[in-house]
């Protein structure tokens, strides 16, 4: 009976103060009790149905004045909270088509609606922390035939969601002033200690921004990394949906103050994870970039090299050592065939300080100090 009455009106310990964390583990163990032999499609659309009821009613709104109504953002923060649980267990590849054709593509406009509508809030972080588990392609799950366009279809819907959430700054200004007023108010009161305004921002702004970036950075990890998306396709048919994706991330990026990038250890890992692998390749088959995304990038890299995390400081010398091997590789072909310089050897040439730079910092780490990644 459980398995047909689960949802949080049948238990009162869902909505209790640690409610959140109770529904992410309550729904990891029913998605392993309804997985742990066959499912049948009946079995489980059965278990669907109070999800599928939620949603339709959020799908039914019309407007986005109606999804800011407090309630419907309680309803909406609970429900992906519970699909988040729900798909983070799966690792069987049948299994998890299973939701993908329940979910995608009816769904995933409550997923945009709700971004649109609430911007920087907890419930836009709460979407986005389910959006970045539906991406990851755990144990192969997201494994789809060569004639099939899903891959490309799920790219074009996160490239909508990347888009809808960096496009929040008026949400982001009202909430961010919204806090930072009670914040020196209540330094205020204590003599404008500056300080405690200062360790109190910095406690409200990750929550508020950053949490939100820091997601978006890894949903673009896990989709490139993924290699379920053929990602020259886009260009290949004009598609927009790769550059828009890009754009938005990287509008993030330059919004984001270097000093805050590396003072936060979840953005900072978030952001160098994505560095390693879009210079990997992605960045090379780029048509071009804009030089303050560049310089803002290499900036990074520099930081990153003398992090005293050794995951970030790994990812940052494995992003120097991409982009290293592609200019060397480029200066060899240059010698052979004299092809047209790519934009990446032209923005070296025209900022010669920065290879100097990061060599410099690499070698200074290496030879100075105790990490355990040399």
């Amino acid at each position: 009976m459980i398995m047909l009455n689960h949802s949080s009106d049948q238990f009162a310990f869902l909505k209790g103060p640690g409610g959140k964390a109770n529904r992410a583990l309550y729904y990891n163990a029913l998605a392993k009790i309804l997985f742990a032999e066959d499912c049948s499609i009946k079995q489980y659309l059965d278990f669907m149905k109070p999800f599928q009821i939620q949603l339709e009613n959020l799908l039914s709104l019309n407007s986005v004045g109606d999804f800011q109504q407090e309630s419907v953002k309680t309803a909406a923060q609970g429900l992906f909270k519970d699909l988040q649980g729900f798909i983070a267990p799966i690792q069987n590849r049948a299994n998890f088509m299973l939701f993908f054709e329940w979910f995608y593509p009816d769904y995933t406009q409550v997923v945009l609606k709700g971004l649109e509508a609430w911007g920087a809030d907890v419930l836009s972080t709460t979407l986005l922390k389910f959006y970045s588990e539906f991406v990851i392609n755990r144990s192969q799950r997201l494994t789809f035939d060569r004639s099939s366009a899903d891959g490309i279809l799920i790219f074009r819907e996160t490239s909508k969601v990347l888009m809808t959430y960096g496009k929040s700054p008026c949400t982001l200004a009202t909430i961010l002033g919204r806090r930072l007023i009670s914040v020196r108010n209540l330094a205020q009161s204590i003599r404008d200690d500056l300080r405690v305004i200062n360790f109190l921002h910095d406690l409200t702004l990750f929550p508020i921004r950053y949490k939100g970036v820091a997601t978006c950075f890894e949903i673009m990890t896990r989709s490139n990394s993924g290699k379920y998306v053929p990602f020259d396709v886009f260009a290949l048919y004009q598609d927009k949906a790769l550059e828009n994706a890009l754009n938005a991330v990287f509008q993030m990026t330059l919004d984001t103050p270097l000093d805050d990038m590396m003072a936060f250890p979840k953005l900072t890992k978030a952001f160098f994870g994505f560095m390693d692998v879009f210079t990997d390749k992605q960045m090379m088959q780029l048509p071009t970039m804009e030089a303050d995304v560049f310089l803002y990038m290499m900036r990074a890299v520099g930081s990153g090299v003398k992090s005293l995390d050794p995951g970030v400081c790994t990812q940052a010398c494995a992003t120097i050592d991409h982009i290293c091997t592609f200019v060397v590789q480029q200066s060899e072909m240059q010698i052979s065939k004299r092809p047209k310089n790519h934009w990446l050897v032209l923005y070296l040439s025209q900022y010669t300080d920065i290879l100097p730079y990061l060599f410099t910092t690499v070698f200074n780490v290496v030879l100075f100090e105790d990490k355990p990644v040399q």
